[in-house]
């Protein structure tokens, strides 16, 4: 956990640092955002036990919103933050509004809520993890939709 406090520290320092329009737009992703941006700016990165880390680099600063601040700035945060506000409204809306709720709303807002808390100390954005929280982003959507509207012939 030391690590992860001290990644989120550096994350910060990099926001200080950075030209004014960058907290706007951010940097973009690419190829080891965090530890590049480290190192350019002079931050407490160079003060960290490399071995501790994996391969010698952070890759990313464990945060999920702090890593989407850093590659997309305050506008792709608030595009994020809204996708997942509305899915969770979504699946919890659907599953109260029902009168004999199935499960799959209701797990899809404990998946939601699972994912915010476990992005706030690994960024889950990436490879298969990734794939699967957009994936879960996508049947949150969908299990809001009233299935009486759905002329699938069931």
């Amino acid at each position: 956990m030391e690590l992860r406090i001290a990644a989120w520290k550096i994350a910060l320092q990099i926001t200080e640092k950075s030209p004014w329009y960058r907290p706007i737009i951010g940097y973009g992703r690419f190829t080891q955002t965090f530890d590049g941006l480290a190192e350019y700016y002079d931050t407490d990165y160079n003060k960290i036990d490399k071995s501790l880390l994996i391969r010698g680099r952070f890759h990313h600063c464990h945060n999920v919103l702090l890593q989407t601040f850093i590659e997309t700035g305050v506008l792709g945060l608030t595009a994020l933050i809204f996708i997942w506000v509305m899915a969770f409204y979504r699946a919890l809306s659907a599953w109260l509004r029902q009168i004999e709720p199935t499960m799959i709303s209701g797990v899809m807002a404990i998946a939601l809520i699972t994912m915010a808390f476990m992005g706030q100390v690994d960024y889950c954005f990436y490879a298969v993890p990734g794939f699967l929280c957009w994936f879960l982003l996508g049947l949150s959507f969908a299990s809001g939709s009233e299935m009486k509207n759905w002329n699938i012939g069931i």
